[in-house]
């Protein structure tokens, strides 16, 4: 697990976030065995654990769960079904977090149609590396390149393997 401010998550951290209610206190005992494994030191400059507990009951700090530490208890963002039976859904954040770029991300991922196993993708060309703040830009980008790559290659393809126009293709260019 670590604690991480919500500009610096990814698109794969959004699902295991702990919800703040249920982080404050498992933060307040993994820090009383062990702080380093947790915290970074930058993020203790200043701080006890007192004020650590606070800024994640706020919402100021993340708790997001690595995957050896499997999913959290209770989800800040999480895949809920549109219709009863059907194989739609959404994503959906916690009502009471506030936090803008959680809403923002969340609303991405509902624009773009991302779906959880598409978030488990981190290797190369993978959207769960894409920085959370700006996952729609990402998935902007990444789109307009597939359409590009798909336009090159289909102008690279030959028209016709056929050494004279046949009536057919007579046809085509005068429509």
């Amino acid at each position: 697990m670590k604690l991480i401010r919500s500009v610096d998550l990814t698109a794969y951290d959004l699902i295991r976030i702990e919800h703040s209610f249920f982080a404050a206190p498992k933060v307040r005992r993994l820090l009383s065995q062990q702080p380093s494994s947790l915290v970074q030191p930058h993020q203790l400059a200043g701080h006890d654990a007192d004020a650590i507990v606070q800024l994640v009951r706020n919402g100021n700090l993340l708790l997001v769960h690595d995957s050896a530490d499997g999913l959290p208890f209770s989800p800040a963002v999480c895949w809920t079904t549109v219709r009863h039976g059907s194989d739609g859904g959404q994503w959906r954040l916690a009502r009471e977090l506030s936090d803008p770029i959680l809403k923002t991300a969340v609303a991405d991922l509902n624009r773009w149609e991302v779906t959880a196993a598409e978030l488990h993708s981190q290797g190369p060309g993978g959207i769960g590396l894409y920085p959370a703040d700006r996952f729609g830009v990402e998935a902007a980008w990444r789109r307009n390149e597939e359409r590009y790559r798909k336009t090159r290659e289909a102008s690279r393809r030959p028209v016709s393997s056929r050494p004279f126009p046949t009536i057919a293709d007579a046809r085509l260019v005068a429509d």
